[in-house]
């Protein structure tokens, strides 16, 4: 693979959520117990620290995305206040979890920090479950009519996921896409290990000292790749996924080039320069492996369609499709209708079953 590249690593990853956490300053400064400004404890402080809390300009939405999502002023408006939602509990979020992190590792601050992070956590479900009662109004509206036996998994974001044991990544070009419904976390999670906000929920993923990792988290979508010499390189792109009742991701690997796509557009992309650095570990679906761990960056939602090929299946615009297809292409492809047991089939042909973990088959909808 040629050309030159971006590198992020995946450390400084991890720097960049952690920079991307509330400061401990403003929670010390602006106290739940010590404030004297009116009742409202961390609702309040929620809201008005939503700018800090969050990096660069707000998540606020965009007029031209408000625009592709309805054409009446209503629809727009709705739209508008679910972004708003969801950009408060980002930021009630990004609370919770520096709470926590205080709490972990700052020693005498156990007694001041619980019962704010308590009061914090109660504000954050509360967010939560707006935002997830908002999404299935919508989605309540505009009913999705699907192909087969319309079942899907439900993974609890914890301990849930499938593993693919005879499925690994070569290095070579693909793509990889499904079909998903993201949901916010109960509970927002700090990395043991860096006790840092652990903000990606992983899709599909080998990483772990080297491969590749098609992730969201709840302001942005991803893809990582690992360069053996320089170390992984991401094309991310900003933006409110749990706004969204269900979407097509995408993420192609190419020579010189990663590139990821959401509901069939072309949303980021970045050079690369290989040769690829390969994991010692087989794919997984809802998860990326961990080597103390066994898993991590667990996914919480729903996933209906994976399909992993052999070939740059996009270069620009495409038409979604709501049951993705085999053909030559394709190394594993997984519909999620079996509806019971243990065992996901691959419908390739290439038998790369997969086995899962503590999720639960639902039906599309439901």
């Amino acid at each position: 693979m040629t050309g030159k590249l971006i590198v992020v690593s995946k450390w400084s990853r991890w720097g960049a959520v952690a920079a991307a956490v509330i400061p401990a300053h403003v929670l010390c400064n602006r106290s739940i117990a010590d404030d004297a400004q009116g009742n409202n404890g961390v609702a309040a402080r929620i809201d008005a620290d939503s700018a800090e809390a969050t990096t660069g300009e707000s998540p606020a939405p965009e007029a031209e995305v408000i625009a592709e999502k309805a054409g009446e002023p209503d629809a727009e408006k709705e739209y508008a206040a679910e972004l708003e939602l969801a950009s408060r509990l980002l930021a009630a979020q990004k609370v919770v979890a520096e709470l926590k992190r205080r709490d972990l590792i700052e020693e005498g601050t156990g007694d001041e920090v619980r019962p704010k992070f308590v009061e914090a956590l109660k504000q954050y479900e509360q967010l939560r479950e707006d935002v997830l009662r908002r999404r299935a109004a919508r989605a309540a509206e505009q009913p999705l009519k699907f192909d087969g036996k319309n079942y899907e998994l439900l993974f609890n974001g914890v301990t849930s996921y499938v593993e693919l044991p005879t499925l690994k990544y070569g290095g070579t070009v693909c793509t990889i896409e499904a079909i998903v419904s993201p949901m916010p976390i109960r509970g927002p999670r700090v990395n043991p290990e860096t006790h840092v906000y652990a903000h990606y929920m992983a899709i599909v993923a080998d990483t772990e000292f080297g491969g590749v990792e098609l992730a969201l988290g709840p302001d942005r979508l991803s893809i990582d790749l690992r360069s053996e010499n320089r170390g992984y390189v991401q094309a991310v792109k900003e933006c409110l996924p749990f706004v969204e009742p269900r979407m097509h991701v995408a993420a192609v690997i190419e020579e010189d080039e990663i590139r990821l796509y959401k509901d069939g557009k072309p949303i980021a992309s970045e050079p690369f320069e290989g040769p690829v650095g390969l994991s010692p570990f087989t794919m997984r679906i809802g998860c990326s492996p961990h080597r103390v761990t066994e898993s991590h960056e667990m996914f919480c939602g729903r996933i209906d369609e994976v399909r992993i090929s052999n070939a740059a299946r996009y270069d620009g615009d495409y038409e979604p499709q709501s049951q993705l297809a085999v053909d030559d292409e394709t190394v594993a492809l997984y519909h999620f209708d079996e509806g019971q047991g243990d065992e996901l089939r691959d419908a390739s042909g290439n038998r790369h079953h997969g086995i899962i973990h503590d999720a639960h088959w639902v039906r599309v909808g439901e």
